[in-house]
């Protein structure tokens, strides 16, 4: 079966989070990337997290793996001449280039999109950047904890000091959003016929995480609600602690139109027309304190096993905090194919996150897992670019590849 991507290619200049997942999204869907590394050492993404709090050593980097199955390896000198046409001659048989280098890193090795054009006018040249291509902070350094803080989404963070979220989010969102702009340029490239650049950043994917706080913001003039500071935002927007001291949040957007089931399922019908909490305006404003303690010190006296037998014969929203231990185990999660096994060359099959978007006729897949260093750098010489067997000899003796 066909998949969406088929035919595209996909050339991967691209490190660490942001741009690997973004590159690993497309591959998913059927494109052909081939990451281009540095010769000797490669992503650096490929030596992260793949030691435990003990000590141990697992074989593979779990970092490294998720941000990077599904692709081919190059490894390349790219500041050698010789290198820098190995990529060019590339670049002529392919669709996209992704990077998230530095605007001036890339111009200094002659990738930048000027140059890239020249060799092939309908290339997509996508480039994620940290802060925008233009402004005071285009060439600052960036990462995806400075994202947070200068994207304003940390601020709504409930401790002291804020606790970053551990789980890349804005490297995350931002592949994201730059796997759309690739999609969009080729979905347009087919009607025109135009190459162009797609331009992202870390800084404006996370003001679109939060568009609707900033919104607020700016009709109103007042920073909107920073959770846990002083009080929770509503007693129908909450988590409550259990008696074995799990979590469970109730969370009702309309709580009118739930509050006696509510009352009811908690054991609290005497509250559905209590005067302190028979409005909407008292339940979620004038006396939402009391009403979470209430709320709070009933739920504690269950556990969520006993919770979630009761909640679950309920039609509104609710959920227990899971860990990731129980979430990749949920039938829920893997009926859909959140979860999948995927076949490692050396270590069978193996668990990996799955595709979260599902197409009924040209599906995405993970297809293989993350590539050895320069794996594939004779494959992609030969067959895509045209050097023959000599040249590779002469270009490996002289440290190009």
């Amino acid at each position: 079966m066909a998949m969406a991507l088929e035919g595209v290619r996909v050339i991967d200049m691209t490190v660490w989070q942001q741009g690997p997942v973004a590159t690993a999204m497309l591959a998913d869907m059927g494109a052909e990337v081939i990451k281009i590394e540095e010769r000797q050492h490669g992503d650096p993404g490929r030596y992260a997290d793949n030691v435990d709090q003990e000590g141990n050593r697992f074989p593979l980097s779990f970092y490294f793996e998720s941000n990077n199955r599904d692709k081919k390896s190059v490894a390349i000198n790219l500041k050698t001449e010789a290198g820098r046409e190995v990529l060019y001659r590339l670049v002529k048989k392919s669709d996209v280039f992704a990077s998230n280098f530095r605007k001036k890193a890339l111009e200094r090795l002659g990738l930048d999109y000027p140059v890239l054009r020249q060799h092939n006018p309908r290339l997509i040249y996508a480039l994620a950047t940290g802060y925008g291509t233009r402004g005071p902070d285009k060439d600052r350094a960036s990462n995806d904890l400075a994202a947070q803080c200068l994207g304003g989404i940390l601020s709504q963070e409930g401790s002291s000091p804020p606790t970053p979220i551990w789980a890349g989010m804005a490297d995350q969102v931002a592949a994201m959003v730059l796997a759309y702009g690739v999609v969009l340029a080729l979905f347009a490239r087919e009607r025109t016929g135009l190459g162009q650049e797609v331009d992202t950043s870390l800084l404006g994917s996370q003001i679109l995480l939060g568009a609707i706080n900033v919104q607020d913001y700016l009709f109103s003039g007042k920073v909107s609600w920073q959770l846990g500071r002083d009080e929770p935002v509503s007693p129908f927007w909450h988590v409550y602690r259990t008696k074995d001291d799990r979590w469970l949040s109730i969370g009702f957007l309309e709580e009118h139109r739930y509050w006696r089931d509510l009352c009811r399922a908690l054991g609290l019908e005497h509250l559905e027309k209590d005067p302190r909490f028979d409005t909407n305006e008292k339940r979620t404003s004038q006396n939402k304190a009391v009403l979470v303690e209430i709320l709070q010190q009933t739920i504690a006296e269950k556990s969520l096993e006993e919770w979630s037998s009761i909640l679950s014969k309920e039609d509104f929203v609710w959920a227990p905090v899971r860990d990731y231990s129980e979430v990749v185990n949920d039938p829920q999660v893997l009926e859909n194919e959140y979860i999948v096994d995927v076949k490692h060359p050396n270590l069978g099959n193996i668990r990996m996150t799955g595709v979260p978007v599902h197409l009924s006729e040209t599906p995405g897949k993970i297809r293989t897992t993350a590539p050895e260093l320069g794996q594939h750098t004779e494959e992609v010489l030969t067959e895509i670019c045209g050097y023959t067997w000599e040249e590779i000899s002469r270009l490996r003796e002289a440290e190009v590849i």
